[in-house]
């Protein structure tokens, strides 16, 4: 359409928009697909976003045309400009909040810019930023390098820590590499990226009616600043070298099979891929030289074209559908020498040309009003956008000419830029006016550039966004009801009252095959008085339902439909929502939204390609039918590896509606780029059918599938019609209800809501906690979780990590996809850094030594604890993290003991709580029961501590953490917080009320109190192999072949003569534990060994026995306390068996240790002895029968008086008795010892002996 040729004026418009406003335009009508949208860069989130909506809808009457968006660029994040070392440069997102406020505020759609390279850079070089770092890392090396080697202009100093020079872009003048060889600029800005998009997308699934789009960031390309072309790096040498053999990230992929091809093709000489260098003499003729360097050049553009792939793939991994995803390059112009945008840039438009997103592209002036560069996008990809946009024209008339060739073209996106800046204002221009007069002569206009088939499934979900008073069609039982700047108000006029959702039924039905889940965005006043209830009519006036669980507040509701068989396949004139409630209370529906799934209706002929071996066929009536001519006849469904491809881990049921003329078997095949193709087979009847294909349990549905395609029978001659072909999850994915990427506790919680599965409420849950996005190196791999949260307890974590979670419907097969990763970053303040306390006033001399952060006072001294982005809003999440506690000393004159805690809530507000710190100059565990505090709640933007009234105080801080709010059991081991209290035996850090294994010795605390172990003392280790294929922890080995765990042994065959198994679950005090045993069966009599690390030493340390009962079993028992090398925390323990060389067999019965009494029967260890002298057994030091081995006393006659030591134990009786015979013993009482008060050595006489020989026993009671 062309809005000159019918715009004389604004009356006009005025009409045109109430002529708009006569044909009513449903939420089938406005999907997203159907949909243009002006997104204007520059806008802010104060009052000039209600002023610029304003004017964009001035000759509208102020109402938004229903396929013509207008909206606002979000303020974006810098991921580059990310600030500070302390939190390794996370980019604060805190931002979108505020555009997403501003969204709702004034009812338009937000869009974000991740800027990345280069973009946010600082000239300023001792600025801490991301950017600056990596500029400055390892002297430059990860910088672009020109062809001479520099990473500047020739004429400054080549160091990296000088600031650069220049006009207002200065800060571009150096510039990081874009090779992904050089790991670390890689990785920091994919996780920046991703960090970013993730939270946008996190906001979009609570407000998908405002924030619609994401571009990538702008404009990357080679330096061209310094007048000079690169990269030259050693990073992009060795990407070349890659790229031209296949190698690396590009194997598979050669220029060349073999170094002579490459030699022979431009007439050089190297002898190996290493060796090539690129070329630095520029030229664009067909000479020799002129084709090496346009190699070399070719190169160049695929690297750019590569990073904004990585760009748009981690962008559409972290949550972010294709369709809305646009890339963000420069349009240079193809193979055009004289464009510096593709000679020194490398940015020609096909830059732009990527997959898991469409192309987006900046145009200014000449390029704003270029269809050719319209035509190319679009061409590529139906699904495009100019993501800066000004024709910088100087009439209204030319902007409005400029607006409709960008519209005519199809573009899906404009982003007007910039709405105040100086440059490229358009507050004030006539491109502002002509953006108002388009927006009122489009007001009857839908966006036409995509067919349905040419969309993924998301793009195509109804969306009753609230922003019409239409919305809603009927309503009953309210007071009063109206719809305002995107939210419906209503008040309950009754306890039940209920409204219609706008459906054109005259026009058209909802296919309901097509939605596989509602969700929607409510707020009750009060406790709602029972559950939502959607429900829904059919053309046949069947009515059924689902309910939807709600509560006081704002919910997020959700619930999958795609398995209930009252939704599936129905025509759908009418939806209904009953609320629930108390008359006066009042309910606020934000919006509703019918989530489509992948299905082809087969309304249009492109929704099928490639058809193979038909006699006829043909798609009408809303179904493909066809004869196939043979047996084996196909088609493929409309899907493709750019945008329209499907993510198998989303969709895992398939849904067939088929009449089929003769039975037979069917085929469903797939294909996706690392595993090819797969198929499942599925019986057909004759007849009209519905076949439904699980897949989640079949393993090659896994990926990315790019391809589909359908086999409807095997049978020559058969006649088929297909109704319909859809894709739905199993089970919704579980989702959290909290953004908070930065926490401030050793206990970091992770909670999640589960979608409302109709019929089956019961889950249990899978947690991952991971290091990399891909969760390839897990941390945490939890099964079977109860709860819709995760407490972390274990050793302290610190850094960096994702997080996902997943759902199991209890008493089925169905799982859930992964919800999208979360990220967190863990962080205590553990006096490591001077940077823990920020905001600093009267605070001086601050050090930091051995964990202790130690500072002077002046007056009114305070500082805020270091939680990231100050203000931000991101600092503590008061709804879960409920105590604070400290350990300092204050050292002072003065009696007072004031300290104070002050927080700031994100609504608002200052408070704080009082709390007793003496300035003793002792050490005080101080602990802060926030839960009691009335507006501790919600976030907390801020948090400061005062730690005292003095002045010329001395501060020192030993850490400061939150702790969430515990149950009485926070390490959920089954034993009480205070019964565990705050000790620490395996002096971990953690105390046993948050440490699942207090003593670190293999097993959980609870795993040993059911097994009547004790929970905090590692004496008590014991491995013996109970249950089959359990190595309980000895799962390292080397130099052994056929190990295996059967019938209460651990036993293997050694292939060399030094075989040993080791284990590293271990972190436990080494004063716990005198001795180490274990029981061993070997072919030969040889040394047995038992090795050991421990936290100070990494070296192996190590005691020897000799094993000598060969082959049957022995003890061997290791004293361990007697060595020096026995000390700190023992991190790893090893066996080596007795063996002499390979192919011999060895057995391990159990491994032990003891504290110097494993039987806990008063009896040492020593007295008892390895052998076993009772019925049970046991040998006598495993044996608490309370008495020690007969021990053999020769030659009394030599001394009048036999004497013995022996450690005693606190509450025991020992008694000494003898015996001259163990033929018919008589034990006689020789000496009574106790009960004993304390640990002590005790020594025996006995002076009444009159045999040569006697024997003694000791007792214990």
């Amino acid at each position: 359409m062309n809005f000159n040729d019918s715009f004389p004026g604004k009356t006009v418009f005025l009409l045109l928009w109430m002529a708009a406003g006569n044909t009513f335009s449903d939420p089938l009508d406005t999907v997203y697909w159907k949909t243009f949208y002006i997104n204007t860069i520059g806008v802010g989130t104060g009052v000039a976003s209600e002023g610029y909506r304003q004017s964009m809808l001035t000759n509208t009457g102020g109402m938004m045309p229903y396929n013509i968006k207008a909206g606002f660029g979000a303020q974006a994040p810098k991921i580059g400009r990310a600030a500070g070392g302390y939190y390794d440069y996370l980019p604060s997102v805190s931002a979108y909040r505020d555009s997403l406020n501003a969204g709702r505020r004034t009812d338009m759609t937000i869009g974000t810019h991740l800027n990345a390279l280069p973009w946010s850079d600082s000239a300023d070089q001792s600025v801490d930023i991301l950017h600056n770092y990596l500029e400055k890392y390892d002297n430059g090396s990860l910088l672009q390098k020109d062809r001479n080697g520099l990473i500047r202009n020739s004429s400054l100093d080549q160091d990296p820590t000088i600031d650069e020079t220049g006009d207002s872009f200065a800060f571009l003048e150096m510039q990081l590499t874009l090779s992904p060889y050089a790991p670390l600029v890689h990785d920091y800005i994919l996780r920046n990226t991703r960090l970013a998009a993730r939270y946008f997308a996190w906001l979009r699934e609570d407000a998908p009616d405002i924030v619609t789009f994401c571009t990538l960031t702008s404009e990357t390309g080679q330096n061209i600043r310094n007048g000079n072309f690169s990269d030259y790096s050693e990073w992009s040498k060795q990407e070349f070298h890659d790229w031209l053999s296949g190698s690396g990230i590009y194997d598979g992929k050669a220029q060349y099979s073999s170094i002579s091809e490459l030699n022979s093709t431009f007439g050089l000489s190297y002898s190996s891929w290493d060796d090539v260098e690129p070329p630095t003499t520029v030229s664009w003729n067909s000479t020799s030289t002129g084709l090496w360097w346009q190699k070399w050049h070719e190169f160049r553009v695929a690297q750019v074209q590569h990073f904004e792939q990585s760009q748009m793939t981690a962008t559409r991994e972290a949550g972010w559908n294709p369709d809305r995803l646009f890339g963000h390059q420069q349009p240079g112009g193809e193979n055009d020498t004289s464009d510096i945008l593709y000679t020194m840039k490398a940015t020609p438009l096909s830059t732009t040309f990527v997959n898991d997103g469409g192309n987006g592209v900046t145009t200014y002036g000449d390029n704003a009003v270029d269809t050719d560069i319209f035509n190319a996008l679009y061409a590529d990809d139906k699904s495009w956008g100019l993501v800066e946009y000004n024709p910088n024209l100087t009439t209204v008339a030319e902007n409005m000419t400029a607006l409709d060739s960008v519209f005519n073209a199809h573009a899906h996106i404009i982003c007007p830029f910039h709405w105040t800046l100086t440059d490229n204002v358009i507050l004030g221009s006539e491109l502002e006016t002509a953006l108002q007069q388009f927006l009122a002569a489009g007001s009857n206009s839908a966006y036409s550039g995509l067919a349905e088939y040419e969309t993924t499934a998301e793009s195509r979900s109804a969306l009753w966004t609230m922003s019409y008073s239409s919305d809603i069609e009927t309503s009953a039982g309210w007071s009063s009801l109206n719809v305002s700047t995107g939210v419906c108000y209503a008040t309950f006029g009754q306890p039940s009252a209920s409204m219609d959702l706008e459906l054109d039924e005259n026009r058209h039905t909802l296919i309901s095959d097509g939605y596989h889940a509602l969700s929607a965005r409510i707020f009750f006043s009060n406790a709602p008085s029972g559950d939502l209830v959607f429900q829904w009519t059919d053309t046949d006036n069947a009515v059924a339902s689902v309910s939807v669980p709600v509560e006081q507040g704002w919910n997020l509701c959700r619930v999958n439909l795609s398995e209930l068989s009252d939704w599936r396949e129905k025509e759908i004139k009418n939806l209904k929502l009953t609320f629930a409630g108390g008359a006066g209370n009042s309910m606020e529906l934000d919006w509703v939204q019918l989530q489509a799934c992948p299905c082809w209706h087969f309304n249009e002929a492109g929704e099928v390609t490639s058809v193979r071996n038909y006699l006829t066929w043909s798609i009408s009536d809303g179904s493909f039918t066809g004869t196939g001519s043979t047996g084996d006849h196909y088609f493929y469904l409309a899907v493709d590896d750019d945008r329209r491809f499907i993510d198998t881990e989303r969709y895992d049921r398939v849904r067939i509606r088929m009449t089929s003329s003769t039975s037979g078997t069917g085929q469903f095949y797939w294909w996706t780029e690392d595993l090819g193709y797969s198929a499942v087979n599925f019986s057909v009847s004759a007849g009209t059918h519905t076949y439904e294909l699980n897949l989640s349990a079949t393993p090659r549905w896994t990926g990315i599938a790019s391809k589909l395609r359908l086999d409807p029978v095997n049978q020559a001659g058969a006649t088929c019609s297909i109704d319909y072909i859809a894709l739905s999850s199993l089970m919704l994915p579980p989702r959290t209800p909290v953004y908070n990427p930065i926490i401030n506790s050793p206990n970091p919680v992770f909670t999640w809501t589960p979608g409302t599965e109709p019929d089956n409420s019961s889950f249990l849950y899978e947690f991952q906690l991971a290091t990399d996005f891909g969760f390839t190196n897990k941390l945490i791999n939890l099964s079977g979780l109860t709860n819709a949260y995760h407490v972390y307890i274990g050793d302290s974590i610190d850094g960096f990590y994702w997080w996902r979670v997943r759902a199991r419907r209890s008493g089925t097969g169905f799982v859930s996809p992964w919800m999208v990763p979360m990220p967190l970053f863990v962080n205590t303040w553990d006096g490591n850094s001077t940077n823990d306390f920020v905001n600093r006033h009267s605070i001086s001399n601050i050090t930091v030594s051995n964990g202790i952060w130690t500072a002077q006072t002046g007056s009114d001294p305070y500082f805020d604890l270091n939680s990231g982005w100050v203000d931000s809003g991101d600092a503590v999440n008061a709804d879960i993290y409920k105590t604070l506690q400290v350990r300092l000393k204050i050292s002072a004159s003065g009696t007072s003991s004031d300290a104070q805690f002050f927080y700031f809530p994100l609504d608002g507000g200052t408070y704080a709580t009082t709390f007793s710190v003496p300035p003793d100059d002792e050490w005080h565990e101080c602990t802060l029961d926030l839960s009691s505090l009335s507006n501790w709640t919600g976030m907390m933007k801020r948090v400061r501590l005062d730690p005292t009234i003095y002045s010329g105080a001395t501060v020192s801080i030993d850490w400061v953490r939150f702790m969430p709010e515990s149950d009485g059991d926070l390490d959920d081991d089954g034993i009480a917080d205070s019964t565990e209290g705050s000790g620490d035996p395996d002096n971990d850090g953690l105390e046993n009320y948050r440490d699942p294994d207090s003593d670190g010795d293999f097993m959980s605390d609870a795993d040993e109190n059911a097994a009547g172990r004790n929970p905090y003392d590692a004496s008590d280790i014991a491995f013996h192999f109970n249950t089959d294929d359990d190595f309980e922890g000895w799962t390292n080995w080397a130099n052994i072949t056929n190990a295996a765990v059967s019938d209460g042994i651990l036993s293997a065959q050694s292939t060399s003569t030094d075989p040993y198994l080791y284990t590293t679950n271990c972190a436990f005090s080494s004063d716990q534990i005198e001795t180490i045993y274990y029981k061993l069966r070997g072919e030969t009599n040889a040394l047995a060994v038992f090795y050991w690390k421990h936290d100070e030493d990494s070296a192996w340390k190590v005691q020897v026995v000799n094993y000598t009962n060969s082959p049957d079993w022995q003890v061997c028992a290791f004293h361990v306390s007697n060595s020096s090398n026995w000390t700190g925390t023992i991190t790893c323990l090893r066996v080596d068996p007795a063996t002499s060389a390979a192919n011999q067999t060895f057995a391990y019965d159990w491994i032990l240790a003891s504290d110097g009494d494993l039987d806990n029967d008063g009896v040492p260890d020593a007295f008892d002895g390895l052998d076993s002298t009772n019925s049970t057994g046991l040998e006598n030091f495993r044996n608490a029968d309370k008495t020690s081995s007969p021990m053999l006393i020769h030659d009394l006659g030599i001394s009048s008086v036999v004497q013995m030591q022996m450690t005693g134990y606190s509450g025991y009786t020992y008694i000494l008795k003898r015996s001259d015979s163990l033929t018919s013993p008589e034990w006689i009482t020789v000496q009574a010892i106790g009960p004993l008060t304390a640990n002590q050595m005790m020594t025996f006489e006995d002076n009444t002996a009159t045999e040569t020989n006697a024997f003694y026993r000791i007792f214990s009671e």
